[in-house]
């Protein structure tokens, strides 16, 4: 792709729905042709930057949680950035190796307890970031704690000077001294950077959480499929309403607690009225038997979850072929495009009914 400078690109290139009927919208998931140009829209480096890190201590928090994240986003859109949601497991596996990893069992309650006492793990963490000019920042930042401090029991910001300070002593010391705090301030700063725009790899350790044969001691050098990871994902839109975001709770932890899985859930928020979740299915990619588990569960998970409400915004391939079909008026629509588009069925076949 050649690129063009600002001055080059025409008014049609940031108008994106140009003139007549707004056809390009078909080529997102559909299989329809390959991208062979885009135009990138970035945003300016604000002035300044702040993330929050909230904790919410018990189970039942869930719903002051909601009530924090949806007066935040409603009142403060475009000052705070998208708002993610951990549930305890899922901040497990990001500050602690799996002690479970050569049975494949999950963890059980006492093993979640023991971990949350010994690395002050929460049942609920709220993780935002605030956007914009100082003065702005720093308004918003009073307003956001406010909020929070109604219900949490923890409100931190990535530039208080307890965290500097933290971040500045450890700097200074090997890793082997108390590693766990690195490991934390090491997973503040790289969340940093992505909320920041800066892309990096300290999530893929995720993938790594029942892979027997390899420890993902660098992330940078890493590569999960090449490794052999077992790694199915769960992403559904969820209704932005305190008591099905409860029972969404409750629908992922029972299947996956039932074919070995341990239910790590993540909500993120980019709306005050849109939420979606990614739950990750780990399994041993070596284990004929986790793998059909596996499969069995997010099987489970994607058509129980129909019934109540959560629509998959992602489908593998597997899944596309099962729910993509002539019941739906999209699929009977789309049939008669590749028809015109790609007789031969050359570009992405099987994805998305094709």
């Amino acid at each position: 792709m050649q690129s063009k400078g600002a001055d080059e690109l025409g008014a049609n290139t940031s108008f994106k729905w140009n003139v007549g009927p707004y056809i390009d919208g078909l080529f997102t998931q559909s299989g329809l042709g390959v991208v062979y140009e885009v135009t990138i829209r970035v945003k300016r480096l604000t002035e300044s930057f702040d993330s929050f890190y909230i904790n919410f201590e018990q189970e039942d928090d869930l719903s002051h949680a909601y009530d924090f994240i949806r007066q935040t986003l409603e009142r403060y859109e475009g000052i705070v950035g998208s708002i993610n949601l951990m549930d305890k497991r899922r901040l497990i596996s990001m500050l602690s190796d799996n002690p479970n990893l050569q049975t494949s069992t999950i963890l059980s309650e006492q093993q979640i307890a023991q971990i949350a006492k010994k690395k002050s793990v929460p049942a609920w963490t709220v993780v935002g970031t605030v956007y914009g000019d100082k003065l702005i920042v720093n308004a918003a930042k009073k307003r956001v704690k406010a909020l929070a401090k109604r219900h949490a029991s923890k409100v931190i910001f990535s530039n208080d000077l307890l965290v500097k300070t933290g971040q500045f002593v450890f700097s200074k010391l090997p890793k082997f001294v108390f590693p766990s705090v690195h490991k934390q301030l090491d997973s503040l700063n790289s969340g940093m950077e992505i909320m920041q725009g800066k892309p990096n790899t300290i999530a893929i350790n995720l993938a790594y959480w029942r892979n027997k044969a390899i420890r993902p001691e660098d992330s940078a050098n890493l590569d999960p499929a090449q490794d052999k990871c077992g790694l199915l994902w769960y992403a559904p839109l969820v209704p932005m309403k305190k008591e099905k975001l409860v029972e969404y709770v409750q629908h992922v932890r029972g299947i996956c607690v039932r074919y070995g899985v341990d239910p790590m859930i993540t909500f993120t928020n980019l709306k005050h009225d849109l939420i979606d979740s990614t739950v990750p299915i780990l399994f041993d990619a070596n284990d004929a038997k986790q793998v059909a588990l596996a499969q069995d569960c997010l099987t489970e998970l994607v058509e129980k979850g129909l019934t109540k409400g959560y629509v998959p915004y992602r489908l593998n391939i597997e899944q596309q072929k099962t729910l993509f079909n002539n019941d739906l008026s999209s699929y009977r629509l789309m049939q008669g495009v590749y028809a015109h588009t790609d007789p031969k069925q050359i570009l992405q076949a099987g994805r998305y009914g094709k």
